[in-house]
């Protein structure tokens, strides 16, 4: 069933937590301990997930339902009073200077739509392989299969090929290969095969994601 999605994912978790306490190495503790923006960590963490609530149930309670208005009000204030205690604080979790920079705004902004596309375009798959096809849990796992695969592969190569070309040109193409993606997939319905649109997409969308996202 759909639970083993997550069961899978923290298995595989833990498996990496343990495999890291073996291979990474400790670093040398340092003579003076670094300063932590407490403050500024818990005014964040809390005001944003208060912010995610809102919208992850207003839909389901309504948007002005005492359920979720209170805490969507809490939440705005807390991330208001993040960004005070970050330009007051000494060691800042966000110092509010890397905003002046063009190129991180550029960056964040780029990361902030790049991974909405992700996760609408995965979200949407899921759908159709479900929905349109009416496939059963494991085969939607196994028509996914190409995606993830070949994503170790194409990432990895371009982690060596990346950091000697021009990015800017390369994010452009990514953009466009994942639109790509959405356009191929706007033509599938239950008669046409998966081979012929939902796998070619599928791996475009690889090429797409590690042109725009790695970059």
């Amino acid at each position: 069933g759909w639970p083993w999605i997550f069961r899978v994912s923290s298995f595989a978790a833990y498996f990496l937590l343990f495999l890291g306490f073996l291979v990474i190495p400790l670093t040398p503790p340092k003579s003076e301990k670094p300063k932590v923006d407490y403050l500024g960590a818990i005014t964040a963490t809390v005001g944003v997930t208060g912010i995610v609530y809102y919208i992850s149930t207003g839909v389901e309670y309504g948007w002005a339902s005492p359920k979720t208005l209170p805490v969507f009000i809490v939440g705005l204030l807390l991330v208001v009073s993040f960004v005070y205690i970050e330009s007051k604080v000494d060691s800042p979790l966000m110092p509010l200077r890397v905003w002046k920079n063009r190129t991180f705004v550029a960056s964040v902004t780029l990361a902030f739509v790049q991974m909405a596309m992700f996760q609408g375009a995965f979200y949407y798959v899921n759908m159709v392989f479900q929905e349109v096809y009416g496939w059963s849990t494991i085969k939607t796992a196994l028509g996914f299969l190409v995606h993830s695969l070949l994503a170790v592969v194409v990432f990895a190569g371009l982690g060596r090929v990346l950091p000697r070309i021009p990015l800017k040109p390369i994010i452009l193409i990514g953009f466009l290969l994942r639109c790509g993606t959405a356009l191929l997939f706007s033509f599938v319905n239950e008669h046409t095969s998966y081979w012929r649109l939902s796998f070619p997409a599928l791996i475009i969308h690889v090429f797409g994601v590690g042109f725009s996202m790695l970059p």
